[in-house]
């Protein structure tokens, strides 16, 4: 159908990002009015509304188990919220410039961020710091996720030299590239480059196995298993 189930009304400004709560009864959204929403999907009503950002909110990510959110944006901070009692528990510092991407770590206590300034910071929760700055890119970093590839046992024993198991990054940036990192020493594996200029956002599919990229070329391209073998 052409109609829209349902809408989600109370920002003022454009809203940039939503990300599903793990439950999927909820949705968190991001907007240049400088607050982060949560609604309820069922009854479309809003749950709750967060300021504390001094600039505009452009990244919002759930963690895992849903009981802490991150959110981050053009004021060059980031923020993780207890959902429970709606309270800022830390602050994401560091980045020199705006911050456009968010991940998780599957560990749910190492959360990445991607900024204007060109770098990655990853954050431990249980030291309450930046743990690790990755100078990721030549450009401002756009997004990043983290994801766990499984294939590359199979691919090895081939001797086609891809991916071995185990868990990755993907970050993109206006540069023009994905790069691909291992988790843990946070070295660069593999550069995907087919973009023409910027490349806005990138996710990965469940079993890691193929990776798309959106670009300001307007394509998204999808990179399979032999895309990256290294």
């Amino acid at each position: 159908s052409d109609t829209p189930v349902g809408q989600l009304k109370g920002h003022q400004g454009r809203v940039v990002h939503v990300d599903h709560h793990p439950s999927g009864d909820y949705l968190g959204s991001a907007s240049y009015d400088g607050s982060w929403r949560l609604w309820d999907i069922a009854t479309q009503k809003e749950l709750l509304l967060q300021e504390g950002h001094s600039r505009e909110v452009f990244a919002l990510r759930f963690q895992k188990d849903g009981a802490l959110v991150a959110s981050a944006g053009l004021d060059g901070v980031g923020r993780v919220w207890d959902l429970r009692s709606g309270r800022s528990i830390m602050e994401l510092t560091g980045h020199a410039k705006e911050i456009f991407g968010l991940d998780w770590s599957p560990n749910s206590y190492q959360l990445a961020s991607g900024s204007a300034d060109n770098t990655v910071r990853v954050f431990d929760l249980r030291k309450i710091c930046s743990v690790y700055e990755i100078p990721a890119h030549k450009s401002m970093v756009t997004d990043v996720r983290f994801f766990h590839a499984s294939q590359g046992q199979a691919m090895d024993e081939g001797g086609d030299g891809g991916l071995a198991s185990g868990q990755y990054m993907a970050t993109a940036s206006n540069d023009g590239l994905v790069n691909i990192w291992t988790v843990g020493d946070w070295k660069l594996q593999r550069s995907l480059a087919g973009h023409v200029g910027k490349v806005l956002s990138v996710d990965v599919s469940g079993d890691g196995n193929y990776i798309a990229s959106a670009g300001y070329d307007r394509t998204v391209k999808l990179w399979g298993p032999d895309d990256l073998l290294i």
